[in-house]
This record gives C-alpha cells, structure tokens and sequence, in this order.
C-alpha cells in the first residue's frame, strides 16, 4: 500500500507556509523582518493606494504576501509581543515619513502664533501620516468588523491619527513651551524671523550660554570684534561654523565664518578641531534673511519690531498702533519707514529732528503678519536683482561650496533657493532678450522633422535665436536704432521704465477714484428719487428754482452731495489751471453737464450716442456752451442791443475792433434740442468728463516735472544728436473753441519719444486724423473695418459658449501659475457680490480694465466709466418704431450684453483673486494692481505691429502675445507648477481607465491609430518637459452607444495650450504655430473667395459642393461661418455636426473615415466638452490614407523634379549639384515617411496581437457556443450572412454574391488579384483599358454580365467617368432625377423583359425593381449617390461609388479586409484619380491600353475624338 501524499512532510510545510507565512522563521529572523516592516509601512501603504487606485494586481497581491507574513509574526504565542514592539518602534524611529508631525512639530512650534496653531498641526500632520500607512485587509479593527471595505478602514486610521495628533501636538507643546520658559529659554512660539533683546545684549549673555555645545542656534563671542552671535552653521568636516550677528536697535545682519577651534578653544585633554579653510581674508556679508529685533525698551503690551533695509539704509519699526492718549488701537499695526539721513552743516538737532519725522512714511495694517510681509516686500524690491546666467552660477557655487547642517528641507526654502540662483536669472534673460526669446520659439517649431531629438530641435531653435543676435549687434546710424524701431513695433510699453508705468497706474486710479464718487451719488440718485424728482433736481442743479419746494428730502441731500463733489473738482481744475477762477466762482452753483435727444450743429453733438467718445481728449467740455458770435465791439456796446438785452458776454477781443461774444441757451431752446432734465444721468456725465480732465492734467503735470521724461527747447538744444532723437516735440495745439492747451503742461515740450507714443496711444490719438482731409478719411475707414472685425471676434468669444467654458477653466489653472493660493478666488467672488469696499478699490486701482471687451470691443472705457454711462434715461418709447427699436435694445441687454458681461467677470473674479493676494504678500496697491492685469491677459497693448496684426490678419494675436510671457514666466519661476498639472493630468487618465472595461492595450491601439492632432501631448513640442506631459485628451470611464471609447479633448481648458502646435492647411504658413497662423474676418474672406478654401476645415470649397463659380453660392457658405458656433443656429459647425449625428442615428450613412458622434456629444462640443468616440478601425483607416497620401505627394514631387529636368534642363536647377541635392532631399523624405508607415503599422500590429492573447484569455473563462432557435435571442439572424450591412442596406450574402464572392474558395483567390475594376463595370462594353478577361462569371447564369478586368486603376476609373457623364447625358431630360436614372441603371436598373417577348413600362418604380434584383436596398444605395452628386458633381458620386462597391463585410477575413481598404485608398488616390479624369475627356478604341491613353495626353496619337 502507497504512502498517503498528505501525510508528506512536503505537503505539511506547504500547508503551514499557506496558512502562516512565518512558519520556519527563527525568533531572530522574526523581529527583524517585523522592524523592516515597521520602516516600510508608509511606503507599502501608497503601495496600496495606488495598486488599488491603478488596478495593479500583481503589487497588491505582493503587499497582501508581506502582510500575511508579518500578521503571523505578531500573532505567534512564543515572540509575538517582542515582534508588535520592534515593528512599531521601527514604524516610529525608523520611517522617514513619522518624522513629518515631529519635525514640522518642532519647526511650527517656532513659527506658532499660539497653542491652537500648533494643535491643529499635530491633528492634521498625524491624521494624514496615519491615513497613509499599511491598512490590512480581512481583519477586524477597533470599530469596523471584517467585512468592512479598504476606504473605511482607512477613514478609521485617519480619525484615530487626527485624535493622537491632537492630544500629542497640543499637550506635548504646552508641556515643551513650559519647560522652555521655565530654564529661562524664549517661547517656541516666538515667530522664526524674531529675536529676544537679551540675545544681543552682552550683559545678559549668561556664561553658560556662551560655553554651551556649538550647534546651530548656539550663542557665541565672535573672537575678533567680540560682538554676540548665533551659530546658524556648523560644518565639522571643514571645522568651520557661521554666525550671524544682528544690530538690536536696527535688525541689521551680517555673518561671518569662524573656525569652530577658535570659537570654543580646547579644554585640557581635547583634541583641537582642525579647518581646513583658510579664513584669514574672511569677512562678514550682509544676511539675506529679513530679521527683526524685540526693542527692550517696548512698553509692556506692545513690543516694537525693527529691522534695516541692507541697501537704502531705511529702518522699519512696527508696533500696534495707539491713539493721542498712548492707548492701544485695537486691530491697527503701524509700519514707520524712517531713511537714514544725515545731520547737515548748521543745521540745529531740532530743525533735524522735524526733517526726519517729515521724511518719515506710515503704513496701517490689520495685523503683524501683513505688517511683516510689506516690510519684507519693500526690501525684497531694493535687492540688486540677478540678471544674467553667469552671476547665478557664481552664487551658485558660493552656496553650494558652504557645506553644512542647515540645509533647506521643505519647499518654501527649496523653491525661493531655486528663484534666486535660477529661476529669476533664466527669466532675467528670456525677458531681456525677447527677439532671441521668440527667434527660439519659431526655430524649434520650424525644424522640418516632427519626430527629431530635442536635440536636433534644440539646435535649430538656437541657430535662429543667434541670427537675431547677431541681426541685432548691426548698428544703423546711432545707437541701434534698427532695434529700437523693431522693438517699439512688436514689444508693448518698449522704452518705458518703472516709474512711469507706474505714474501711467497713478493716473489710472486718479480717474477711477474722481469717477467712483460720482458713481456712488448717481446710484443713488437712481435708486431713491423717481423720474419726476429727477427732472426736479436736475433743474434745480442748474438754476432754476421754480419747483425748489416739490424737492423731496432725499433729492435735496444728493444735491448737497453732488454739488461738493462739482465744488472740490471745480476748484481743482482752477488748480489745474485748466478754469479761469472767475469762470468758475460764476457757476459754482449752477454748473452741470448738459446733453441732449437730439444732434445739432448748436447742440455741438453733445448727444447721447456721442458722449462716449467726447470723453477721450482733455478739456472737451471746457468750451463755451451756448451760442457764440463775432461782431462789431461797437453793436455790441449799444445799451439797447439785442447783445445788452440777452445779456451776451464778451469771451475775447479780436483784432479790428471786433469782440467774440456768447449767451446761453434759454430754456425753450434746451428744451427744442432735446435736453435731458435727469439729474442721475447729468451727474454721472459730469463726473466723466471731470475725471477725465483733472486726471489727465495732473497726469500731464508730473510727467513734466521729471526731467527723465520732459525737456523744454534750451535743454534739447544742449542735448547731443543722438540723444537729440530720443525725443519728440508734442502738439501745442489748443482745444477748439478754447485757449487750453491740449497736451496741457506737455504742450510744446520735448517728450521722450516711448512716452509720448504711450501718450497718444492712451487717447487713442490718430496721428491719420490728427491730418484731416484724406488721411482723416482713411483713418475712418480703418475704424468701419475694426468693427467689423470685432463683430466676428465677439462671435468666436463672448458669443461662444464653449470659448466661455474653456475661458473659465483655463484661468483656473493660470491662477496655480501666479502663485496665488486657491482660496483667494472665493474670497474675490464675495468681495465682488457684496460690492464691498475693497472691490470698488479695485475699481479704481483699475484691474478690471485690462479685458477682451473693455480693450478691444466697446471704447476703451475702465469699469467705473462704464457704469456711470450705463445709466440711460432715454425709456419712454413712442411710436412703432421706437418701441421696435426699445424692444431691440432690451433683448440685446438680456442677451448679447450678458454674455458680453459675464466674459468680463470670468476674468475679473481671477483677476480680483490675485490683488487680494498680492496684498496680503505686502505688494502696493499699485503693483498688487499691475499683477492682477497681468496675469489674465492685459489686452491693454501698445506695440503698432501687433495692433495691426490683431485689426487684421491674426485677430487674436493679443492673447498669445500676453500668455507665453506668463508661461515662461512660470516655468522658469515655478516649475513645480508644471509637475503638478502633468500629474493631475495622468492621474485623471489612469484613473478613468482603471474605471472602464477596456484594457492599456486597447487604449494604446486607440492612442496609435487617433488623428495625430487629438493625440498631442500639454504643451507638447515644448522643450525638455514636452514628453512628460500627459494627453490632452483624457479616456473617461464611459462610452458612446456603439460601445466605442470616449475621449475627452480639453486642450482649450489650458491656457496656451496649443501655443506651440501647428496645423496643416492650404490656407496656413508652415512651421508657425497655431495662435499666429492668420485669420480672421478677412482672411477667412480671402480663404473663400480667392482661395477658394474653407479656412475652418481646410478643405476646398469644391469638395464640399459648393460651385467655385457660383460667388453667391461662396458668399452663403462664408456668412455660415460667421455666426457663434452653436448647434442651434443653422450652418454653423456646431449645427452641421448635431444634424449630421441626427442623421446617423436615423440610420442615414456617416463618414468612411470618422467615428460619428451622438445628437447628445455634438451638443456637448457645442458648449465647449469635446468628447471624441474612437473606433481603431476606422482611424486605421484614416492613418493608412494619411500616410499613403502622404508618401504619393512626395512621390509626385519627385517625378515632377524629373520631368522639369527633362523639359529644362540642370540650368533649371542651377547646376547637377543643386538638382542632386533636392532630390535626395524628397528621397530622404520619402524613406523618413515609408519607415514611419511601417513602424506605425507594426506597432499596431503587435497591438491587435496582444489584444488577441488578451481576448483568448478572457474567453477561456466563459463557455460557449452556437446560438439555436430566433427565440433565444431575439431580432438576429439564424444564419450570420444573412444579416444586413448597415452601409449597403444589404444583407452580406447578397453582397459577396454580387462580387463574386459565393464560394469560400473563389474568395481566397480573388482577395489576392488586383481587377482594377472599382465600379464592376460588367462585359460587353468594349472600354479602352480592359485586358479581356472577366471575374464573377456565374453571373452569366442569371442573365448578368461577368465583371471585366482593367489593366490599371485609372483605366477603371476612366470606364466609370464614362459611364457615368454618357448616363447622365442620356437622362438630361429627367432634371434632378437624372442622377437617379443614371444609378439605376448602373445597377442594372432597366425595364425588364416579359415572357411575351415584349419589354415593361418604362417607368422610375419598374427600373427600381430591376435595380433591386441585385440589390436589393438600392433606394438608400441611389439616394447616397445623388446626395454625393449634388455635393460635387460626378467626380463625387465616383468616389462614393467606390466606397459602395468595396465595403467590408463581416464574412470577410482579415486579408479581404485588407485589400478592399487597398482598393479604396489606391481608387482615391488625387494623382491617380486626376489622371483618370484627364483621359475620360477622350474616345479610345476598344484595346487601347493605358500606357498608350498616358502618351495620348502628351502626343494626341490614339484618341479619336473628345467626349
């Protein structure tokens, strides 16, 4: 009898290792392996997440092994206890990540503002740590039984961390803080950047401080000048340490290097600490660290701060604020900037003493924190920046040589660190060198070959950014006036330093501010007085106190109100200089502007629909109103003068005794030219135009007090030459009708020439209207032209729906890129709703002015100017056509105007989110202001080329031109922003894969065989990072209804995320990426009509049926385009995709080489979520016919290099050189292209092999077999051939019989031989080009004829034209049905003959029933046709003829399939189907062949004549 084999020692260890893993270990062996585990627990638990997260199943079953095995190492009855402790001490001292609470605990606690701050810390640090360890799966725990799923388990360990982290971070620092004070030592919770006076006093420095250890953080006595420090590094490898000392009065640092041996001498016995660094020419260096020192002499309650800016000498003292009482205010800090200054000779300490409290500067702030961060900005902005590569990688090496302890961990320091040495040098020298910057930019994308290293595109990329260089070092004339000429086209604000863009931000705000007041009293006007009272108070405002009694209290009030504000900016025009005094103590209480209903010539069109534009030039309202004479000084001095009667006034005295003369309108006059009695809307008019005025004189009078920007005549003629042409004179022309100066203190003066072209660009100067006559004409002939522009730009954008969605999105992400925490985009939405303080501050500051539809579309007009001209009191609509027209206007408001609107605020909360931001980092408000224009688009452009660009050609050149700085900017200051997107992007895709049923290999096949330019990478030709980017189209976890995947396209979501992609058109220029590409309004007009292409899709216009001839017929088809691109309204893009997928879903046939989309994604991409289905078979087939396509063009130039060289000669070429040199060009070329096509196709074919395997394996799991009887699965076919092919309308049998293909073994032989026959044109015909043999012969049997052979495609192709153009000739007569007939009786559509010998009636339905008998779905086979024909006339209805004829049918193999994709592409082929075209023109004899109809074309030798 056999031994039992479970009774084998074998199978028992083999049980034992199953069930207890540890089984064998020794004691030893144990606790080592439960330590190892301790330190690795962090590291297997992302293990986990992410194999449960990714679907990794070979890692999740590994941690499972590893944690069976220490799950029976703890619970072993022998040394289950020592295990559980070695593995939990190890998870504490020996896991990197358990540091993270402890020694954040102990960086926080020197950083804390208090206990709760460091509680809250532990919580948070110790929950994530603990949500991140191992989390066994299986087993009970504390509260959750052993069903429990992975996610609650893991919930469970986050909560008991949070709960340890608390009690240990709050009580283990309340217990440390104790401790510290008790031994005498600071707070931990005195802030980082703070030291305790005591630190720097000598006589409080006890002795055993200064014979403590050296560490860093020691107090120590420098050896030479014997001043205290603090070490902050100790080296011991080179013995040397560094101190830092701080001035107590001032927080002035500095460091030095000691040797470690002559800080703290030997004491008997000890060896001596040998430097190895000579440090006999050491000396101290100012400390870049901003410090602030604990003044000893504070009042108890509120310690003042102090610190020194190492480079202006300014010292910064804060403290809390306190009244004339010396009490504390309570949430006010102070910030005192005192400069230094010197005591000047004989000047007595009190006259000093009042000099430096004058010189003084005082900033509130709300708390110490934003205290700190302005002073740290203010000195940040002083420090001598870094500019160029070579001193960063000095600084480099000096820091990277200083070895030692102190070595940055986190990111904060790692990342400022990186922006001093690097980041701020890299950007220093792209934003210095903007021509190299872009000649980089367009050399890399230029470089022919797509798929070359980095390297090779590196080079070309550099090879062009050095041509500039060099273009830029030759000189014209003096000074490099080349370059300044190229750069004051292409570079905004080019020549304009800081302090004038920030006078330019002063002036800004200065307007706003003027016109925000105003705008408060006319909303309020507005909103508590009715029509009447408005019509009350607008009369009373401007003397007339008939009605004063009808006043109600609140209009009273907004009179006393809006009257000081006229009164204050009165008196400050006079200031201005800009008022006579007298003029103005005249009007003082009745001024207020004037506009009227109506346009007359005494109106001076101030009417509504032109107030807008009058508020663009200073001092427009400063003329004389009222009607003005010139006469006789004599008439007018006649006491009983009609002058003396109506009380005209003299304005000047002319020459000849002649006097200029005005009186006011009367009443009935106001009245008859319309005036507008509505105080609300005169005072926001008058608030307009006095913002605009006073602003701008104070603005033109500070620019002339800086000797930088404004010279008067004596100083331009000391000038040199050269320094000569940096300035221009300025007009000093007058305001018409008045004396006043239009440049104001800039009249007549010399500008310096960027200033003054800034000048003009902010008032919109025209130097063409500036001309007059025709140049005035021209000028506004630009201007019709701009609208028209902007029109169609409003349709792309603000109309757009989906350019709203991806506006919204991509701004989220540009926001990560400003380094502006999330947050602040929340807190920006209520600042803007609550309509808050701070947010009609920002108002004024100008950030909403830097917009799309404030710049480019309305009259550049800031967010306060529009509000106040927002305001229209023109309501009362009479007649049909006024209510017509106000009917209009109020759809436009809820419509077209709201769309515009929310445009700007989905710029304006970002916008709004970064000047928070930038506040609380310490920034004025004037940049915190700047930034926020910045960082979302500044449309606010002064470069003349790109102005010109965006007007004409490259309509939205403005926002490429502003994005790429920015990305640049971030990309070189943080990178890490960059990396973060790259893995959110990954993350999303792996993640949604890891949700669908598909496997990697079936997204791998979708991504190999997807159009190249849906498969492009986020910022993917960008250098270096572009590989590592992820798609920017992502695999969501759903499909469409034909089961294949979705792929969601978000590349618009990015902002520039196509910057660096270039598309192929025959409308584009190549190498240019996509942004810079033309279009436009225009250009799309010269696309269609001169080109004759459609710029949207690239294809021409005669492909898509639209007769080339027929200009009306082009001109419907470009006004199509021009509307927003949404499925609603007909002939867009957007409609024309939702129709076509409706279509479809009829059972109407789609494109042979696009995965048609659903009614419901075509309204998803209208909206901007592009979601694109990918069926790999039919993107092979796109594939296969780009790149034969693509080989074909290359071939067809070879041959037409050959053919110019037969017809030329090498003198053609230049020489045999150049000739050779071109074609091994193509040739290159052509073997680049071929081995592309190959790779391509055996990597798909590696891929359908492995899906294959993977396919198999899934079916080993499943049983199968025959499906038997209609009623187990209902509505299919008991036999497969039997079912209908959804493109022919045919089941597959009747189609393989119609090809010849009934018999499995013909079927074989006949996917090997090439017919040439795409039509099947049958015997009998006698066409030029067939060979005499026939295939499908069993047709015969039924009384059809076999299908001829040709001897080449285009002679096929040729038979076809025939056939086709002598059909449609014969039924001419038939009208539109012509083409019906003609298919008909391709199909062999005609009346059939009877048993009598006599033929049917010859009619549409008895020709159908013919058709049918071969196919039998031949309606939907006609209706393809005809619908193809009237798209494009025969040469369509050949190519869908072909398709028809040449489909894939489900009986066929892989092979088959094969060929007849073959068919197709070769039957398409341009070359090949021209050529077939060409000879179709041509009568042939039966047995001509086609080498033959070839020279015919060239001789004429073989045709007889032309059809």
């Amino acid at each position: 009898m056999s031994a039992n084999p479970y009774d084998s020692q074998e199978y028992i260890d083999y049980v034992r290792e199953n069930i207890n893993p540890a089984y064998k270990l020794s004691k030893k062996e144990a606790l080592g392996y439960a330590a190892r585990m301790g330190t690795s627990d962090t590291l297997r638990g992302v293990g986990q997440i992410l194999g449960e997260s990714f679907g990794i199943d070979e890692l999740n079953e590994y941690l499972k092994e590893k944690d069976k095995k220490l799950s029976g190492i703890l619970s072993n009855p022998e040394y289950g206890t020592e295990a559980t402790a070695a593995f939990l001490s190890a998870g504490i001292l020996a896991d990197p990540v358990s540091y993270v609470p402890i020694v954040g605990w102990l960086a926080k606690g020197k950083k804390a503002k208090s206990l709760a701050d460091l509680t809250k810390y532990g919580a948070g640090s110790a929950a994530i740590v603990s949500g991140l360890g191992y989390t066994p799966e299986d087993t009970e725990t504390l509260f959750l039984d052993k069903d429990a799923g992975l996610l609650a388990r893991r919930l469970e360990n986050i909560g008991i961390g949070g709960v340890a982290g608390t009690i240990l971070g709050g009580g283990g620092g309340y217990l440390v803080d104790v401790v510290q004070k008790a031994r005498g030592k600071p707070s931990i919770f005195q802030q980082i950047d703070e030291f305790e006076p005591k630190v720097f006093d000598d006589a409080k420095v006890s002795a055993e401080d200064l014979d403590a250890p050296l560490k860093v953080g020691t107090t120590v006595r420098a050896p030479d000048r014997q001043n205290i420090g603090t070490i902050i590094d100790v080296d011991e490898k080179t013995g040397v340490a560094t101190v830092r000392f701080t001035n107590r009065k001032t927080g002035a640092t500095a460091t030095k290097r000691f040797p470690i041996s002559k800080l703290r001498p030997p004491k008997p016995g000890q060896a001596t600490t040998k430097t190895t660094e000579d440090l006999s020419e050491e000396v101290a260096e100012k400390y870049d660290d901003i410090i602030f020192t604990k003044d000893p002499k504070s009042v108890k309650g509120n310690i003042v701060y102090t610190t020194t800016d190492p480079e202006t000498k300014i010292v910064y003292t804060i403290s809390k604020a306190v009244d004339e009482n010396g009490n504390i205010i309570k949430g006010q800090w102070e910030v005192i900037s005192s400069p230094r200054l010197k005591k000047k000779r004989g000047e007595s300490n009190n006259q000093f003493k009042n000099r430096k409290q004058k010189a003084q500067k005082v900033n509130i702030f709300g708390n110490k924190e934003d205290s700190k961060k302005f002073v740290s900005q203010q000195i940040q902005a002083n420090k001598k920046p870094v500019n160029t590569l070579e001193e960063s990688q000095e600084i480099i090496v000096k820091e990277t040589s200083k070895t030692g302890q102190n070595k940055p961990t986190l990111k904060g320091p790692i990342i400022q660190k990186y922006q001093k040495y690097v980041g701020t040098p890299a950007k220093n020298l792209i934003f210095n060198n903007p021509g190299e910057s872009l000649g980089f930019v367009v050399g890399y994308n230029a470089y022919g070959d797509e798929n070359s290293s980095y390297m090779e595109k590196l080079t070309a990329g550099l090879i062009l950014a050095g041509s500039i260089r060099g273009a830029k070092s030759i000189k014209y004339g003096v000074n490099g006036r080349v370059g300044d000429a190229v750069g004051r086209l292409i570079i905004s604000d080019y020549g304009l330093s800081a302090d004038y863009v920030k006078t330019r931000q002063k002036f800004r705000a200065n307007k706003n501010e003027i016109g925000a007041r105003f705008l408060e009293v006319m909303e309020r006007a507005q909103k508590e007085l009715s029509s009447e009272q408005n019509q009350l108070l607008y009369n009373f405002m401007v003397g007339d106190l008939a009605k004063m009694d009808e006043l109600s209290p609140q209009a009273l009030k907004i009179n006393d109100e809006a009257r000081g504000l006229l009164i204050k900016y009165g008196q400050e025009l006079v200031d201005e200089g800009l008022l006579p005094p007298e003029v103005f103590k005249k009007n003082i209480d009745t001024y207020l502007k004037r506009s009227y209903k109506k346009e007359s010539a005494v109106a001076d069109k101030n009417t509504i629909a032109l107030n807008n534009k009058q508020i663009k030039i200073i001092g427009d309202e400063l003329r004389p109103r009222g009607q003005i004479e010139i006469i006789k000084k004599t008439s007018f001095e006649k006491p009983n003068s009609v002058w003396q009667n109506e009380k005209w006034e003299v304005l000047e005295e002319l020459k000849g005794g002649k006097v200029k003369v005005r009186r006011d309108y009367t009443k009935a006059e106001r009245q008859t030219m319309g005036e507008i009695e509505d105080a609300s809307y005169a005072i926001a008019e008058t608030g307009r135009l006095l913002a605009n005025d006073i602003a701008t004189a104070k603005f033109f009078r500070e620019l002339s007090e800086n000797k930088n920007y404004v010279i008067d005549k004596a100083e331009y003629d000391s000038l040199l030459p050269e320094l000569q042409a940096k300035f221009v004179l300025l007009s000093d022309d007058v305001i018409k009708g008045t004396k006043k100066k239009r440049f104001g203190e800039l009249a007549g003066k010399y500008v310096d020439q960027d200033v003054a072209r800034d000048i003009k660009h902010i008032y919109n100067y025209s130097i063409l209207q500036e001309k007059g006559g025709l140049y005035e004409a021209a000028s506004n002939a630009g201007r019709v032209a701009n609208q028209f522009q902007d029109f169609w730009k409003k349709t792309k954008t603000a109309w757009n729906v989906a350019t709203h969605v991806g506006n919204s999105t991509s701004n989220v992400m540009l926001l990560d890129f400003s380094d502006t925490e999330f947050k602040y985009f929340f807190k920006a939405i209520k600042e803007m709703r609550s309509k808050s303080a701070l947010n009609r501050q920002a108002q004024i500051d100008g950030i909403f002015d830097a917009d799309l539809i404030t710049k480019e579309f309305k009259d550049a007009m800031s967010e306060i100017e529009r509000a106040l001209a927002k305001y229209d009191p023109e309501n009362q609509a009479v007649g049909i056509y006024e209510k017509t027209k106000a009917f209009a206007k109020l759809a436009k408001k809820y419509s077209i105007d709201k769309m515009e609107r929310a445009y700007q605020l989905e710029d304006q909360v970002f916008r709004m989110a970064v000047y928070m931001d930038r506040l609380d980092k310490g920034f004025s408000q004037a940049d915190a202001a700047l930034e926020a224009r910045k960082w979302f688009i500044d449309y606010d452009i002064n470069a003349p080329l790109i102005k010109a660009l965006k007007r004409t050609f490259v309509p939205f050149i403005s926002y490429t031109y502003r994005v790429i700085p920015l990305l640049a900017e971030a990309a070189t200051l943080r990178p890490h922003k960059f990396a973060k997107w790259a893995v959110i992007g990954h993350g999303f895709n792996q993640g949604f894969s890891y949700l669908t049923d598909g496997t990697d290999t079936q997204e791998k096949l979708d991504r190999l065989t997807m159009r190249p330019e849906q498969n492009k990478r986020l910022f993917g030709s960008t250098p270096i990072i572009g590989d590592y980017m992820p798609y920017t189209t992502i695999r969501i976890p759903f499909n469409d209804d034909d089961g294949n995947a979705l792929y969601w396209d978000y590349a618009r979501w990015v902002p520039g995320g196509d910057i660096f992609e270039q598309r192929e058109s025959k409308v584009q220029v190549p190498g240019v990426p996509s942004p810079l590409q033309p279009g436009g309004l225009w250009w799309d007009a010269l696309s269609n009509f001169v080109f004759k292409v459609d710029p949207f899709t690239g294809q021409n216009l005669e492909d898509l049926g639209i007769d080339e001839d027929d200009y009306g017929e082009i001109a419907k088809h470009f006004g199509k385009r021009i509307p927003p691109n949404i499925h609603l309204i007909p002939g867009t893009f957007a409609n024309q995709k939702w129709r076509k997928a409706k279509a479809i879903e009829r059972g109407e046939e789609g494109s042979e080489y696009v995965k048609e989309t659903t009614p419901w994604l075509a309204i998803a991409y209208g909206i901007g979520l592009k979601l694109r289905p990918q069926n790999p078979d039919i993107n092979r087939d796109l594939r296969e016919m780009l790149f034969e396509k693509e080989i074909y063009a290359i071939e067809g130039k070879i041959n037409k290099l050959y053919k110019e060289a037969d017809k030329f000669g090498m003198e053609f070429f230049g020489s045999q050189k150049d000739f050779d040199k071109e074609l091994e060009s193509l040739e290159e070329e052509l073997i680049r292209v071929n081995a592309e096509y190959e790779l391509w196709q055996e990597q798909v074919a590696e891929l359908d092999l492995e899906l294959s395997k993977e396919y198999k394996n899934r079916q080993k799991k499943v049983k199968g077999g025959l499906i038997e009887g209609k009623e187990e699965v209902p509505f299919t076919k008991e036999n497969p051939a039997d079912r209908i092919n959804k493109f022919t309308g045919e089941p597959y049998q009747a189609q393989m019989e119609r090809l010849g293909f009934k018999d499995a073994g013909v079927v074989g032989d006949i996917a090997n031989r090439i017919f040439n026959n795409p039509g099947n044109i049958e015997e009998g015909e006698g066409f030029a080009g067939e060979t005499g043999e026939v295939y499908a012969a069993e047709r015969r049997k039924k009384g059809r004829g076999a299908f001829v052979v040709f001897d080449t495609p285009e002679a096929g192709l040729r038979a076809m034209f025939r056939t086709y153009n002598t059909k449609l000739n014969r039924y001419s007569d038939k009208g539109d049905k012509a083409i019906d007939y003609a298919v008909m009786e391709f199909l062999g559509g005609l009346p059939q003959k009877l048993p009598d010998g006599t033929y049917e009636e010859d009619t549409y339905e008895n020709r159908l029933k013919a058709a049918k008998i071969d196919n039998e779905y031949a309606e939907g086979y006609i209706k393809r046709l005809k619908e193809a024909y009237n798209k494009g006339g025969v040469k369509e209805v050949i190519r869908r003829t072909i398709i028809e004829e040449n489909r894939e049918t489900a009986e066929m193999t892989e092979q088959q399939r094969i060929a007849a994709r073959k068919r197709i592409e070769t039957y398409t082929n341009p070359e090949i189907f021209e050529r077939a075209k060409q000879i179709a023109q041509y009568d042939y004899p039966t047995g001509t062949t086609s080498e033959q109809m070839r020279e015919d074309l060239e001789t004429g030798a073989y045709r007889t004549q032309t059809q």
